[in-house]
């Protein structure tokens, strides 16, 4: 009995206990949640209210065991976040610091915050997003939209997991495959509008396939073949963009401002390079050679030498721009002017819809015991009839242009000339072919100077060196020119001569009426003057026995009428 009384006692003494710890813990709770000046706070849902209140910093004496901390709108000095600012806050849910000015996020920032899932860095100044910056959160959504000028590192979203990223309206001209890759396994939407996107790479099929809501609305995109998977991907996956605008096209020209819903899988298309030009420069030093060619998409162009060697020149960032051009510069070569120098050239001009490549063979005889010598350089073309899209897929892939090729077709000329121990190249042109079809000829008259250039297009350009001129050869027209020829005179013809006689009807118009005019005038005096003299003699008649006013009024009358009488003659 003893032993159960003090198990009693001892049972109402820890129950006592716990009711104090109990209320010394709600105590403490209560007192840890105070509120910094000037926020508002809400101690039941531990939540800070700092928005609007025009804070230069982070306010100090922010509860540690806040759920969300609203810090929007405020115009921060200090515009680099760091770790120190947030490590305290675990238990944090929401974070909201739109609005404040902020240019750059230090790496692992927010790495401590890992119940955070509401993370808000819209509308302000950021401009790089360093790798790493978001390492070790797993967010429902992340706000970036509204930083203008925003750049994304290759790792930006390394280690980091989120469902939803806002990317709105912050001047991207293209989505790397490379920094959204990190986010498939997480990604559910991705919002995308308002930018300058003009293509997509393909390789973004596998983690578009993957969201349930997609925004691509209000980007200028180039509607091409390069762009034909998205079509596809849109028709089959119309789910992911409903309730939103749809994706539409800037360029080109003719599927302007269409929208994709509208466009059929065909509309998507690409042309084939075309060289517009081709220029040959030697002078003493170097020679340059120089080909542009334009497509659609703008082609990448390759210089390659026999050896092997290239160089490349890749197309503008502006899809609206199809031409690019290629520059090389060949040194004369230092070797004893006594051996041979041969080298061959090709410019390669390549995109999705196929290739077309240009050759020079560059040629230097040896030096004869003579002042005069002579030096070729051979053009030649080789366009590809059926060009295939996976040509050149990668810019980095070895090319080996074939030149031994039977589409080749070259024409040589020759021009010998006295230079006193320097060579003078002579450039030699090539047959029509695939690529220069409808191009005009040319030829190279005598020169004194020690330097040339060809121009291969159809603009026929020339430089200061050498000046090469049209052929004149006699040129014949075919039948429907003649008929159009022909045809434009009299209808020329027929213009003029309506012209002439509508002009001479509107004369002699004019001329009928004013005759009428004065017809009219004449009339109409002749009555007023009738009326004016039957009333002079009626108050002539009343005033007979007046004399002296009878010859006033003859002297008035007189005066009138010679008056009349001049204004009739005038």
């Amino acid at each position: 009995m003893a032993m159960l009384k003090l198990n009693r006692r001892l049972c109402i003494k820890i129950f006592g206990l716990l009711r104090i710890l109990i209320f010394l813990n709600f105590f403490q709770v209560e007192a840890s949640f105070t509120c910094p000046y000037p926020c508002f706070c809400n101690k039941d849902s531990r939540i800070v209210y700092c928005s609007r209140k025009n804070l230069a910093h982070i306010p100090s004496g922010i509860p540690d065991n806040s759920l969300q901390i609203n810090l929007n709108d405020n115009n921060f000095q200090v515009t680099t976040i760091q770790r120190r600012n947030f490590s305290s806050f675990v238990d944090l849910e929401h974070l909201y610091l739109s609005g404040c000015g902020i240019e750059s996020i230090e790496v692992d920032t927010f790495i401590d915050l890992e119940k955070l899932k509401w993370l808000d860095l819209s509308r302000n100044s950021i401009r790089i997003i360093q790798d790493f910056a978001f390492r070790g959160l797993n967010l429902e959504h992340l706000f970036l939209n509204g930083n203008r000028d925003i750049q994304l590192s290759r790792n930006a979203f390394q280690d980091l997991r989120t469902t939803g990223l806002r990317l709105q309206r912050c001047s991207l001209t293209r989505l790397s495959v490379a920094v959204i890759s990190p986010l498939s396994d997480s990604l559910e939407s991705l919002w995308l509008d308002g930018n300058h996107i003009e293509s997509l790479n393909p390789a973004l099929l596998v983690n578009f396939s993957k969201l349930k809501h997609l925004r691509l609305g209000n980007n200028p995109l180039h509607c091409n073949c390069e762009m034909k998977w998205f079509a596809d991907f849109f028709d089959t996956h119309p789910n992911v963009f409903s309730g939103a605008r749809p994706p539409h096209c800037a360029s080109p020209e003719r599927l302007r401002d269409k929208t994709f819903d509208t466009l059929p899988a065909d509309a998507f298309l690409c042309n084939a390079p075309v060289f517009s030009s081709v220029d040959v420069t030697f002078d003493e030093d170097q020679g340059t050679l120089k080909c542009i060619a334009t497509g659609d998409p703008a082609p990448t162009l390759y210089w390659i030498k026999s050896s092997g060697d290239k160089l490349i020149y890749f197309p503008p960032g502006d899809r609206k721009m199809a031409t690019n051009t290629a520059v090389l510069q060949i040194p004369r070569p230092t070797t004893n002017l006594n051996d041979k120098y041969a080298e061959t050239f090709v410019c390669l001009a390549s995109n999705a819809a196929g290739n077309v490549t240009f050759t020079f063979n560059v040629t230097l005889p040896e030096k004869t015991v003579t002042t005069t010598s002579t030096a070729s350089t051979t053009i030649s073309t080789t366009t590809n009839s059926s060009p295939s899209k996976g040509d050149i897929d990668d810019p980095m892939l070895g090319i080996e242009p074939d030149f031994s090729s039977n589409e080749k077709q070259t024409r040589r000329t020759s021009h010998n000339g006295d230079t006193n121990t320097k060579q003078t190249p002579i450039v030699d042109i090539p047959h029509e072919t695939k690529a220069d079809r409808d191009q005009p000829s040319y030829h190279f008259p005598n020169s004194d100077e020690n330097d040339s250039k060809i121009s291969y297009g159809p603009t026929g350009t020339t430089s200061n060196h050498r000046r090469y001129m049209y052929s004149s050869e006699e040129k014949y027209f075919r039948l429907h020119d003649i008929i159009a020829a022909v045809a434009g005179t009299f209808a020329c013809t027929v213009l003029l001569c309506c012209l002439f006689i509508c002009i001479i009807c509107q004369v002699k118009k004019k001329v009928r009426r004013r005759r009428e005019n004065k017809e009219d005038y004449k009339k109409h005096n002749a009555q007023h003057q009738k009326a004016y003299l039957a009333k002079q003699n009626n108050t002539r008649q009343e005033m007979g026995a007046m004399p002296e006013l009878v010859e006033f009024l003859e002297v008035k009358e007189n005066r009138e009428n010679h008056y009349r009488n001049t204004c009739n003659q005038v």
